[in-house]
Order: C-alpha cells, then sequence, then structure tokens
C-alpha cells in the first residue's frame, strides 16, 4: 500500500482520481524499475524526477526508488533526504529504515545504521537480522 498525500493543505485525492494517481504512480515505479534493470540509471532517475512533479500526490516508493539510485551513484546526502521523506510518507516501511541503515554503513555512522536496522526488523524485515547480529554490538 503507497500512502499519498498532497504537496499543500494534506488532502486526500477525491476517490474517483484515485485510481488514477495509483496508475500513474506504479508506471513510474514500474518504468523505472525496468530502467535500472536494464542499466539506464540516469533515464530511471529522470523518469522518477518526472513523476513526483506531475502528480499532486507524493508517492512513497518513488522516493525510496530514488534513494537507492542516488545511493549508488554514491551521493550519501541525496539518498538519506529522500529515504527520510520515504519514511515520513510511510513510517512503517521497513525497506526504506533497511537502506537508510545502509546509507549510513557506508558514511560510517554505525549507531544510526543499527538503529535504522532495529527500525526495520520491527517492521518485519527479516534479512536485516544478519546485519544486525554481524555490525551492531
Amino acid at each position: 500500500m503507497v500512502m499519498r498525500t498532497t504537496v499543500e493543505g494534506g488532502r486526500s485525492p477525491p476517490q474517483h482520481c484515485a485510481s488514477e494517481f495509483q496508475r500513474r504512480e506504479k508506471l513510474v515505479s514500474s518504468e523505472s524499475i525496468f530502467l535500472i534493470s536494464a542499466g539506464e540509471i540516469e533515464r530511471a532517475l529522470e523518469t522518477i524526477n518526472l513523476g513526483l512533479s506531475k502528480t499532486e500526490f507524493l508517492d512513497a516508493e518513488a522516493f525510496l526508488l530514488r534513494s537507492q539510485i542516488y545511493f549508488f551513484q554514491k551521493k550519501y546526502n541525496l539518498a538519506l533526504q529522500d529515504v527520510a521523506r520515504c519514511i515520513e510518507l510511510k513510517p512503517d516501511n521497513g525497506w526504506a529504515w533497511f537502506h537508510k541503515g545502509i546509507v549510513y554503513a557506508y558514511l560510517n555512522k554505525p549507531e544510526e545504521a543499527c538503529f535504522c536496522w532495529s527500525k526495520a526488523k520491527d517492521a518485519g524485515i527479516q534479512k536485516v537480522e544478519t546485519y544486525i547480529r554481524y555490525q551492531c554490538f
């Protein structure tokens, strides 16, 4: 489930528009994932940026995906900004907490990484247990 909010006013989309916004968000995410798998990182980033700029509703998953792209481009501060926005929109997104922990680990901030991985574990991400076991004391 993707959580949405408006850029201004905090209103939900009108009921008759909700399915259109969901369809558009899924297309942006699907196209971006396809482009990433094809090695077209810059085009995927452009697709996400365009999608986020053209809708009044913000998609937490798009911010997470863009954060992952920034991470692979070694733009760690931008990665942290976007993953924080994802968590702000959807605080129970365990994968966002997991990814935020990875970014902090690369920035050599083990306490922050372990905190994030703990939140990911609380959200049900089992994969994170290995990271916690070997990197958190």
